[in-house]
């Protein structure tokens, strides 16, 4: 019996667990739905993590990873920088053409990032951005943060070599050269530009006749504006452009521009926006970016691209404007909008003369769903948000209102009867926030 039962032992110890005998189709099947890291690429120089630690379990693992996995090895992502200094332990160059073969013919998404402030493993650097270019034809979203020139300029050898690619994402200087690498991708459609210091006036070749999505980062280089307006004159599919540029003199010269495609918008010099013709703008976005505010110009020029394109917009985000009477006329130009949002940096005595005549006029954006402003400022009170505010809202919410945000670092001229019929909107349904700042110093929730 006991001879027996050791046998049945050695016998159990034998057969391998189930996991290890799932057949190579659905275990890859399994792989392919792993989530290889909290964003979109692997790192491809860390060996603890997957792709690579699916291959350390057993012999069936490493064979269906490197063989019949093709796709999760086609996202790498090849950071070069001072934090990581202990990938020189690893072989960089060889992880990263192991991962290229392994990848098969997938098209590549990757990251490629060179900031090392030394100037060390440039070698490396270089040796691994030249694998990548080898395999330019399979490039398909891409993301390229470098430096060194003798780097950057490689891209000029991939002209006309990139037939795939269709999302490509810089984070550039003002070191950069112009490269001609990508004015002749035929499936380009998503472009980010980034890094550049705020006067930069670089302007890199693109392929414009596929373009749906176009964003640049740049603040204060009044040079780039007839640029942006050739972009969107010629890019017929253009469906999404934001600016932050903005200029603080003259206005440009005059220049109409017309853009059936383009539907979201997000820009702030004034200039800029007064020479364009959008019939299908669907959402606005006044957005000065960081540091600025908008300058005075912006809502006239928009006001005046509203006049120009007789849109249907829907969605209207103000940042930082000049809160002048301005917004009324704007308001006034778009009865079909549902979403309507504000947020001041700071405040003045024009802002609540506006907001008090918006809160007087029943007739503004009669289909309007959601509304938010956010404010702060010095003052300790902000008294358009009182009696007639809370009228509006309540009458709003009657007619279709279903969310009301208000945020400030100030007081409200509220009474007990006001807060209490804000609070019976909330119970009946209505989605409303009211907070602001308290007798004390603390911020609190009126509503």
């Amino acid at each position: 019996m006991t001879r027996r039962g050791e046998d049945i032992t050695v016998d159990r110890r034998s057969i391998p667990p189930p996991i290890h005998r799932l057949p190579p189709e659905i275990l890859s099947e399994i792989f392919m739905l792993l989530p290889l890291s909290c964003t979109e690429w692997y790192e491809v120089f860390d060996m603890s993590r997957p792709p690579w630690s699916l291959g350390h379990v057993c012999s069936s693992w490493r064979l269906t990873v490197v063989s019949s996995c093709r796709s999760i090895w086609s996202n790498p992502w090849i950071p070069l920088s001072s934090a990581n200094g202990d990938i020189k332990r690893c072989d960089p160059i060889s992880l990263l053409q192991t991962a290229l073969e392994r990848s098969g013919n997938y098209e590549l998404s990757f990251s490629f990032s060179y900031d090392v402030t030394d100037g060390t493993r440039l070698h490396d650097a270089t040796t691994l951005f030249q694998l990548l270019l080898d395999n330019s034809c399979r490039w398909r979203r891409i993301e390229l943060s470098i430096e060194p020139q003798c780097i950057w300029s490689r891209l000029d050898s991939i002209c006309d070599r990139l037939p795939s690619l269709t999302d490509l994402t810089i984070f550039c200087n003002d070191g950069t050269a112009v490269v001609r690498a990508f004015e002749n991708a035929p499936r380009l459609r998503y472009v980010n530009i980034c890094g550049f210091s705020a006067h930069s006036n670089i302007q890199l070749p693109l392929a414009f006749s596929r373009i749906v999505s176009y964003v640049d980062d740049r603040r204060l280089s009044s040079e780039l504006i007839p640029y942006f307006l050739h972009i969107i004159k010629t890019s017929p599919h253009l469906h999404t452009f934001s600016s932050i540029v903005k200029k603080y003199d003259a206005d440009i010269a005059e220049e109409h521009i017309q853009s059936s495609s383009l539907r979201i918008l997000s820009a702030c010099d004034g200039g800029f926006l007064q020479n364009l013709q959008l019939p299908s703008l669907e959402v606005m976005h006044v957005d000065p970016g960081p540091y600025e505010p908008c300058p005075r110009q912006t809502l006239p020029g928009l006001r005046r691209l509203l006049i120009n394109s007789r849109c249907s917009l829907i969605e209207l985000t103000i940042t930082d404007a000049h809160p002048d009477e301005n917004i009324i006329f704007i308001l006034e130009l778009a009865p079909l909008l549902r979403i309507l949002k504000f947020m001041f940096s700071g405040w003045a005595d024009v802002g609540e003369e506006t907001f008090q005549a918006i809160c007087a006029r029943k007739e503004l954006v009669p289909s309007l769903q959601m509304f938010s402003i956010w404010i702060r400022t010095q003052r300790k009170q902000l008294n358009f948000i009182d009696r007639s505010f809370v009228r509006m809202v309540c009458d709003r919410w009657s007619s279709g209102l279903l969310s009301a945000e208000v945020t400030s670092t100030s007081r409200y001229p509220l009474l007990p009867d006001d807060i209490k019929a804000l609070r019976m909107c909330k119970e009946q349904g209505l989605s409303i926030s009211v907070t602001g700042d308290s007798m004390h110093g603390l911020m609190m929730e009126y509503v």
